[in-house]
């Protein structure tokens, strides 16, 4: 049976290695109907999200009690990632008229969220335009991070009594890849750790990746095994190894909607989520990475396996593997990402 290997985090999980003037930060808060989200400037960042459950104000990610730790974290907790989410190979790639773009790399010789100065690692521009909305921008020069053009990003968050939408876009003015992702770590409720939760995705493929977590351009048939996850899949499957793979939606989900359920998952205490995406996969990760992450909400030390992330982005490493689906965009075909998450509560199962 082929499943995804874990891969190695540098990262070392109990010290923050960034050095970063945390005098920029600031945040806006959303409440509509007893639900509550907390955003920040630094990474476009979702620091906090609660939903009212019987006059108890919920838990719905993992995230710093302290918003100044943000900054200073390898953890991208709730950020959006980009230029481009995920791992490029060799840190470069081949623009359409056959020049190399030579990136920053953070992973070895790999390039990660976009390098070490990537969308999730800057300051961009909050403003609060209502009280369930929020608009985040940021314009990413030419050359940064070694990515070609200049790109203006737009990220408009809205919550509702049980829903969070993200509304990601981006504009160029020369050829360049956008493949963002929203980043946030669910845990429902404050559970010390996720094994116990499921997860179904309408999936059976996942991409092949190479000992360094770099998608090689194979994709795996999962049919059958533990990584095929159209009937449900506990996470407790992955207590051992952790999971942190590509999954490729099947293209008959896809057509359902103009917005297709892409994912649910499900706590043993009833709560969850169903994810509304328009990306043709996923990244799944189970937080295997973390260990004694401490300064959390109400007071938590994160450990292994502690949040859940489901990730909808283009294919890693797709500026480099021209049988995937490109993630180039130009002046005249502009990035758009909808991500939108729905509360499940017991009575909705």
């Amino acid at each position: 049976m082929w499943w995804s290997a874990p891969i190695a985090r540098a990262s070392p999980p109990a010290a923050f290695q960034k050095d970063i003037n945390v005098t920029e930060l600031t945040s806006v808060t959303l409440s509509c109907d007893g639900a509550h989200v907390t955003l920040i400037n630094y990474g476009a960042i979702t620091a906090d999200w609660r939903i009212d459950v019987d006059g108890t104000a919920t838990p719905m990610i993992l995230g710093y009690q302290d918003l100044n730790d943000y900054p200073r974290s390898p953890y991208y907790f709730g950020a959006i990632v980009g230029r481009v989410s995920n791992r490029i190979g060799g840190g470069r790639f081949a623009l359409p008229d056959g020049t190399i773009a030579k990136l920053a790399t953070n992973e070895g010789a790999t390039t990660l969220h976009g390098g070490p100065n990537g969308l999730g690692s800057v300051y961009w521009s909050l403003s609060k335009t209502a009280e369930d909305r929020a608009e985040l921008t940021y314009r990413s020069e030419d050359g940064e991070g070694g990515f070609p053009g200049c790109v203006d990003v737009k990220v408009v968050v809205t919550l509702t009594e049980k829903s969070l939408a993200y509304d990601m876009s981006a504009t160029v003015d020369r050829p360049t890849p956008i493949s963002l992702a929203q980043h946030n770590y669910y845990n429902f409720g404050g559970t010390a750790d996720i094994w116990d939760y499921r997860l179904k995705m309408p999936s059976h493929q996942v991409l092949e990746q190479s000992d360094i977590g770099v998608s090689t351009g194979n994709i795996v048939d999962t049919t059958g095994s533990i990584e095929d996850f159209r009937a449900g899949q506990s996470m407790a499957a992955f207590k051992e190894t952790g999971l942190d793979g590509h999954f490729v939606f099947d293209a008959n989900a896809l057509e359902a909607d103009d917005l297709p359920t892409v994912a649910e998952m499900r706590a043993p205490n009833g709560l969850g989520l169903r994810v509304f995406s328009d990306q043709l996969g996923a990244q799944i990760y189970t937080a295997h990475g973390l260990d004694s992450v401490p300064g959390g909400l109400n007071g938590q030390t994160y450990g292994r396996g502690a949040g859940l992330c489901v990730e909808p982005q283009g294919h890693p490493n797709a500026v480099n593997i021209a049988a995937f689906p490109s993630v180039m965009a130009t002046p005249d075909a502009p990035y758009r990402q909808v991500l939108r998450l729905e509360v499940l509560q017991l009575e909705d199962a």
